[in-house]
């Protein structure tokens, strides 16, 4: 659980077992969402002002330092954490991770990015020499939409690996909470399906351990659109989260501004590296 600018461990019956600050206090970092791993050792916090993903040791309660401090190197000094831009970087160019989601392996941490039709992908994966280095992006593919629409008018959200983590599902929202961005290049919200399946890249790996082209080789494979799958109505509004289920063709999501279309089901049909997704409802008043 994350606040401003200060991470809560928090027990799983609600305790607060500890809250600590993160960031030097020169620039807010507006803590977004966090992720933790499967052995509970390490959690990972994004960090939408920022930048930047946190590192938080779960065991030792605090915040992680990718960096040892050098009394020589200034800017080691103080916690390091995962830049997802380069040195440099304009601040309008500047990266704004929201969600964050982690493949069933445990080797890859993925982040969407509020503002732009970005995934970022980071090697979580402690024994890989690139470990806590961002790999690569995923972009959403714009070539696809619908004649006269944009699939992701307003940047990603919540996201989820499915069951056998070769693909991963994006919610792009057509608007936000209080306004309709774009009503007719985006009548309702789409939900981005990436390839990610780790067999595709196992044979990429070059001798340093890094993963050449990464955006390249894990692309979009198509999309929903949260408009219920052969049934004439308004589509979902605002699609905000995706969580994966223990069936790997099988995904839920919520759309924020939709109170009779808040909740649903997307369906992946798979078939030769292609998919035919179909979204369902079950409608209430």
């Amino acid at each position: 659980m994350v606040s401003s600018d200060c991470v809560d461990v928090v027990g799983l019956i609600g305790d607060s077992i500890a809250r600590f600050p993160v960031g030097d206090g020169t620039q807010r970092l507006s803590p977004r969402h966090s992720a933790m791993t499967r052995d509970g050792s390490r959690a990972y916090v994004s960090y939408i002002d920022g930048s930047q993903i946190g590192v938080i040791d779960v065991v030792a309660t605090q915040a992680h330092d990718l960096v040892p401090d050098n009394p020589l190197d200034r800017t080691s000094q103080g916690v390091q954490t995962i830049s997802l831009d380069r040195p440099g970087t304009p601040q309008a160019d500047a990266s704004q991770p929201a969600y964050l989601t982690i493949d069933p392996t445990g080797r890859f941490l993925f982040v969407s990015d509020y503002s732009k039709p970005i995934v970022h992908v980071v090697d979580i994966d402690p024994l890989s020499p690139s470990f806590h280095q961002v790999l690569g992006r995923l972009r959403v593919n714009e070539a696809l939409a619908p004649p006269g629409q944009i699939l992701a008018p307003i940047g990603l959200r919540g996201l989820a690996v499915t069951a056998d983590g070769r693909s991963l599902v994006v919610a792009a929202p057509n608007r936000t909470l209080f306004s309709r961005v774009a009503p007719r290049t985006a009548p309702e919200s789409k939900l981005i399906v990436f390839n990610v399946d780790p067999e595709s890249i196992r044979n990429l790996r070059l001798s340093d351990g890094s993963i050449p082209g990464l955006e390249f080789h894990w692309r979009q494979i198509g999309y929903a659109s949260t408009k219920e799958t052969g049934v004439p109505s308004i589509g979902g509004q605002e699609a905000i989260d995706v969580k994966a289920t223990e069936d790997p063709n099988v995904l839920l999501f919520t759309n924020r501004a939709s109170n009779s279309v808040g909740f649903g089901t997307l369906r992946l049909n798979r078939r030769f590296g292609t998919i035919s997704p179909v979204v369902e409802y079950a409608v209430s008043d």
